[in-house]
């Protein structure tokens, strides 16, 4: 079996070591990880660019991979734009449209971009997302609870930003039909997801970069990873999630 889309890497902080915040990876690291992926001759493609090729059924230009970072930490403006520009990549940035300029409080407090910011991660090439309004697990919502934090993010970042906003996240990657329908229903032509349930244009699989093994991140690059993590889940069940990785959504 092999995936159906490149491979799109998901990060959420950048700190002095991995694990310092709960789902963070050092920046050295993460340095290492973009250097690597230039020498072996990668090129960055946005999660809307890979949704609307699987509908065409086109196919993938090799060695394509996406950079997706999850929440709008202020350190994925001053710590993960630099290094991106530095090395030629692009990435796409999904915010919690609620809390611009805030700090997170569904995991560790930590600082996020405000609307300046925002828009220097545009003007440098970047993308931005939606990922709700507020963090919740948007598969224990109601109906309208789950528009609003569905369309109502979509709307918010929209009339901040002057800019059409055709990409979504699922909070903690939790979705199931209804909250698929929801999205679909917001007019969104990508959304981004866990490993699980995953491989359709409003399902794109993520892998975590967040990595502190070099052979892990390597296997996340290959065609057959969520096929070999869902085989290797049936055989070892995942642990009880800890608070870390419960902001995750998965393991």
């Amino acid at each position: 079996m092999r995936s159906p889309h490149p491979p799109i890497l998901m990060y959420h902080g950048l700190t002095a070591r991995t694990g310092l915040h709960p789902v963070s990876l050092a920046v050295e690291r993460f340095r290492q990880q973009l250097a690597l992926l230039r020498r072996l001759g990668y090129r960055s493609m946005s999660p809307v660019a890979i949704a609307d090729t699987l509908r065409s059924g086109a196919p993938f230009p090799s060695r394509t991979i996406a950079f997706t970072f999850d929440d709008g930490y202020l350190d994925t403006l001053t710590v993960a734009l630099p290094l991106l520009v530095e090395h030629g990549f692009t990435a796409t940035c999904y915010l919690v449209a609620g809390s611009v300029g805030r700090t997170s409080d569904w995991t560790e407090p930590a600082p996020l971009m405000d609307w300046a910011g925002v828009r220097t991660w545009l003007a440098a090439g970047m993308e931005i997302g939606a990922h709700s309004l507020t963090h919740p697990d948007l598969t224990s919502l109601g109906g309208p609870r789950l528009d609003e934090e569905v369309t109502g993010a979509r709307r918010r970042l929209e009339d901040r930003l002057g800019i059409p906003i055709a990409s979504f996240a699922y909070p903690y990657n939790q979705h199931d039909e209804r909250t698929d329908a929801a999205v679909a229903a917001a007019g969104y032509r990508a959304a981004c997801a866990g490993v699980h349930r995953a491989g359709s244009p409003l399902a794109l699989y993520r892998a975590d970069g967040a990595r502190r093994s070099w052979a892990r991140f390597a296997l996340q690059l290959t065609p057959a990873y969520p096929a070999l993590r869902a085989v290797y889940r049936a055989v070892v069940p995942a642990a009880p999630r800890s608070r870390s990785a419960a902001v995750l959504g998965e393991i």
